[in-house]
């Protein structure tokens, strides 16, 4: 209704890594100035005798913080590699099969992404990897059984020319002695290479429900979702097709 509008934001992306042995490694993801639009919160310069604030016109800054963030930790977590698999812990990353559900966000121009405080052990068995994790996905109060934890288990098999697996999730919370809420998430993903042609395929499931707070009470959750894509070329072109379903809820 305003016709056209033009503006210019700036975000840097850091990946940064402490290697500290071929085994031993501490990972984090920093995004500096995201989104922010250039010019924005200017400082305005006030008069020493009356203290009222000048135009801003005259402005020769910018403000730092101001409801933006200056520098945003997206993740930090510690990377053993053991003998028979390798450990993370910390906050991390979490991302699997083509991302319909749980995606990272770590493209360039992602602006969310998902993450978990979690305790995860990956073991690999020939071509097939087996996943373990524990996570809190909500600290309430500190010494109270409030909280709210997340567990994981998935197999995946992983070769050149196909991709099979299964990532679930077990989310569970409590509210006081007789308030819970309970959620499980089942994903199953596979991918094929055909020649030139290669195909992804990603279904899940939501069930559960339960007390959310003291206000929100008896809420059942149950949904699917799916999505298919497709691409045929090689490096210099591709062409490519993808369609999904999900349902959604009246409320």
């Amino acid at each position: 209704s305003e016709e056209s509008s033009m503006w210019t934001d700036h975000r840097l992306q850091l990946l940064p890594s402490f290697v500290f042995s071929d085994a031993v490694r501490i990972r984090t993801g920093l995004k500096v100035l995201p989104f922010n639009t250039f010019g924005a919160h200017p400082v305005s310069m006030a008069d020493p005798v009356t203290g009222e604030e000048t135009a801003q016109a005259y402005a020769y800054g910018i403000r730092s913080g101001e409801g933006e963030t200056d520098i945003a930790i997206d993740y930090a977590y510690g990377e053993v590699d053991a003998g028979f698999g390798q450990f993370r812990f910390g906050r991390m990353p979490v991302e699997w099969g083509s991302g319909m559900v749980y995606n990272a966000g770590l493209d360039p121009l992602s602006e969310y992404g998902d993450n978990a405080d979690r305790l995860q052990i990956t073991a690999p068995v020939g071509p097939v990897y087996l996943i373990g994790a524990i996570e809190t996905s909500a600290e309430n109060f500190i010494n109270a059984d409030d909280d709210m934890l997340t567990y994981t288990g998935g197999v995946a098999y992983l070769g050149e020319r196909y991709g099979l697996g299964s990532y679930n999730t077990y989310r569970v919370a409590k509210f006081g002695d007789d308030s819970k809420y309970t959620l499980f998430t089942g994903d199953l993903w596979a991918r094929v290479q055909l020649g030139m042609t290669s195909l992804e395929w990603e279904f899940a499931f939501q069930t559960g429900g339960g007390n959310l707070s003291e206000d929100v009470n008896d809420v059942t959750i149950t949904g699917i979702g799916t999505q298919l894509t497709a691409l045929v070329g090689g490096d210099t072109l591709r062409v490519g097709a993808s369609g999904g379903l999900a349902t959604g809820d009246q409320d």
